[in-house]
């Protein structure tokens, strides 16, 4: 889940990957989803009404993947720039992926989407 910038520029779990802190991205910003990624259909097949009514704000932080980085996906985006907010990525038997979402705030709301989403993650 979301980690301090700080700390996770000083030794990321994936290589390649940024944090900045940003208050940007409230509950209202717009995020655009791959449908087909394993981790948005199943379980839960992940719809667009399920990005819908969060509160407080969308993300903790401005997420930027080097170009040079193999391999991670990012199946949930910020609509207007791209900004990851969800990325993937296989390793040797599994795989990692780094949510910068504020689901914390959205489970203590009781947000069906929110509870999906972890679903499917706990799941992968």
């Amino acid at each position: 889940l979301a980690q301090e910038s700080t700390e996770w520029n000083q030794t990321p779990l994936l290589d390649g990957v940024k944090l900045e802190n940003s208050t940007m991205l409230d509950q209202n910003t717009a995020v655009v989803a791959d449908t087909a990624h394993a981790l948005l259909k199943y379980p839960n097949r992940i719809l667009a009404e399920d990005w819908d009514e969060w509160i407080f704000r969308r993300s903790y932080n401005h997420v930027s993947v080097i170009a040079t980085s193999k391999g991670v996906e990012t199946p949930v985006k910020v609509a207007k720039n791209k900004w990851p907010l969800l990325l993937t990525s296989k390793m040797s038997r599994g795989r990692i992926s780094y949510v910068d979402l504020d689901l914390q705030h959205q489970w203590m709301n009781l947000h069906a989407g929110s509870f999906k989403l972890l679903a499917n993650l706990l799941s992968h």
